[in-house]
């Protein structure tokens, strides 16, 4: 596999808000962490990472989003995608509660309103007792 076509994997949301805020920044590195494996494959071209977010997440309404529309990567075409349950596109975290909450705020398309990287680390997930690590 080609590295590039896998970096664009792991740009997610990036490619859709434009200008990058580090301190709210979650990428599928982060989702491949919690699930083993990339829920977000496109077909090696932006516009393709993006519809398979979309896919998935389902296409942001200006109330979730108040600006998408004017962003530099939308497009009309990308509209009517409904969500899917991250239960069904993660089975391995549907008996965990925490572990869903912490991909869905995650994967929050509008980076103002997605929880920050301090409220990651501070997240209960890791707090469930498989992923307490004694040292």
């Amino acid at each position: 596999m080609k590295m590039d076509l896998m970096i664009l994997w792991h740009i997610l949301l990036q490619l859709i808000s434009g200008p990058v805020d580090y301190s709210s920044i979650q990428t599928s590195w982060v989702t491949y962490a919690l699930t083993g494996h990339d829920i977000f494959v496109g077909d090696g071209t932006e516009r393709g990472q993006i519809l398979a977010i979309f896919r998935i997440l389902g296409t942001p309404t200006v109330d979730e989003w108040p600006n998408v529309r004017s962003l530099p990567s939308w497009h009309d075409s990308l509209e009517g995608f409904q969500p899917r349950d991250l239960a069904d596109v993660v089975p391995q975290l549907a008996n965990a509660a925490e572990g869903l909450d912490l991909l869905r705020r995650m994967l929050i398309l509008n980076p103002d309103a997605r929880i920050s990287a301090q409220d990651c680390l501070d997240h209960p997930y890791f707090n469930e007792p498989d992923m307490i690590i004694e040292i």
